[in-house]
C-alpha cells in the first residue's frame, strides 16, 4: 500500500479501466500470498524400509515420484539396520513413510506425534494401537477375496476358513453373510492354538472344495505352513494364499500387489496429511489395485482346469 501511495502520480495518469485492472491484480495477489508462501516451504519426509529388495525399492520410487510432483520435498531414506542409530526427532520430519513391520515398529516407539504412513506390513496392530499411523494394508477385504475366488473357480460352492476366535471373534458371522451374497457356503473352523490345527484341518477335509487363508498369526505361522501345504497336497484341497511366496511354495493362487500403485496410493494419503487433514481422521485402506500369482503345477496335480484368459492376466505364473 505504501508503494501505491508513493506512486500516486502514476495513478493520476491511469484510465479508470486500467486502475480497476491493477486493483484487481493486487487484491488477487494479497489473497493468494499466504498460499504461495506455504507452497514454497520445503517439507521433510523420512522414509524407513525393512530391506532393500525390489518390492520396497519399487514402492519407494513410485511414492517419491508421485508425492514430490508439484511439491518442495526433501527425502531422507534409512534402512532398518540404520534406524537404531537415529533419533527421528533430530531429523525433524514432517511425515514418516515406513515399509515393513520393523520400520513401522520403530516409528511407533518414537514417542511423538509425527504422522506415519505405513505399508508392506501384514499386521494391523500398529493401525489399531497408534493414533498417528495410517496407510495401506497388505491384504484385501473378504468381499474382494471372494469375488476373485468366484472369478477363478466358477464352479466352487464350499469354502473353508480357519480362524482364531481371539483375533477374529466376529469373523464367522461376517464371512457367512458375505459368502451368502456371493453364492458361497463358508465353513469356519476355530483354532485357538497350533496343536489344534491337525484336528481343524481334518474337519475341513470332506466338507470344502477350497481353503481360503486369512491373516492370522496363530494359524499361519512359519512352523505351521509346511503342515498346511502338505494337507493341501495330500487331500487335493487347493489353498488360496496370502502372498506371492505362498503361491511359489504350494498355494494354487494368491492375491498380490501392484507395488507401483501401492507407492502412489501411499503418496495420495501423505498428500492429504501435508495439506492439513489430521492423520487420525484417515482410515487405513486396502490396496486399490489387485494383482494375483498362480501356480500351474499345483493346478495340474489337483486336476483343476484354469482358463488361458485367467492365466494370461496373472502377474506371475509358477
Amino acid at each position: 500500500m505504501l508503494i501505491i501511495l508513493g506512486k500516486i502520480s502514476i495513478l493520476k495518469i491511469m484510465t479508470p479501466k486500467t486502475f480497476c485492472n491493477v486493483l484487481m491484480v493486487l487484491c488477487i495477489s494479497f489473497c493468494f500470498w499466504p498460499m504461495l508462501l506455504h507452497a514454497g516451504i520445503k517439507k521433510h519426509v523420512l522414509i524407513v524400509t525393512n530391506m532393500r529388495e525390489e518390492p520396497y525399492i519399487e514402492t519407494v520410487r513410485a511414492f517419491k515420484k508421485r508425492f514430490a510432483s508439484n511439491r518442495n520435498i526433501h527425502f531422507t531414506e534409512l534402512s532398518s539396520s540404520q534406524i537404531d542409530l537415529v533419533n527421528s526427532r533430530q531429523l525433524k520430519p514432517d511425515l514418516i513413510f515406513t515399509l515393513g513391520n520393523e520400520a513401522t515398529k520403530w516409528a511407533s516407539t518414537q514417542g511423538y506425534k509425527t504422522p506415519v504412513i505405513s505399508t508392506l506390513d501384514f499386521s494391523d496392530d500398529f493401525f489399531l494401537k497408534s493414533k498417528n499411523i495410517t496407510g495401506v494394508k497388505m491384504y484385501y477385504s473378504l468381499n474382494t477375496q471372494l469375488m476373485w475366488l468366484k472369478n477363478i473357480f466358477r464352479h466352487i460352492k464350499r469354502v473353508g476358513v480357519l480362524y482364531n476366535p481371539r483375533e477374529n471373534a466376529l469373523l464367522p458371522a461376517h464371512v457367512k453373510t458375505i459368502g451368502q451374497q456371493a453364492g458361497l457356503d463358508i465353513i469356519t473352523v476355530p483354532v485357538t492354538a497350533p496343536r489344534e490345527l491337525p484336528s481343524a484341518l481334518g474337519q475341513l477335509r470332506n466338507k470344502t472344495e477350497v481353503l481360503l487363508a486369512i491373516p492370522d498369526k496363530t494359524i499361519y505361522s512359519e512352523t505351521s505352513m509346511n503342515e498346511i501345504f502338505l494337507f493341501s497336497f495330500r487331500n487335493k484341497l487347493p489353498l488360496i494364499g496370502l502372498a506371492d511366496n505362498w503361491t511359489r511354495s504350494g498355494a494354487i493362487y494368491s492375491l498380490s500387489w501392484d507395488f507401483v500403485d501401492l507407492g502412489r496410493q501411499c503418496a495420495d494419503l501423505a498428500a492429504k496429511i501435508i495439506n492439513g487433514t489430521p492423520v487420525q481422521s484417515i482410515a487405513p485402506e486396502y490396496p486399490r489395485k489387485v494383482a494375483f500369482t498362480f501356480n500351474t503345477k499345483v493346478a495340474e496335480r489337483m486336476k483343476i482346469d484354469i482358463s488361458k484368459k485367467i492365466l494370461s492376466s496373472a502377474k506371475m505364473v509358477f
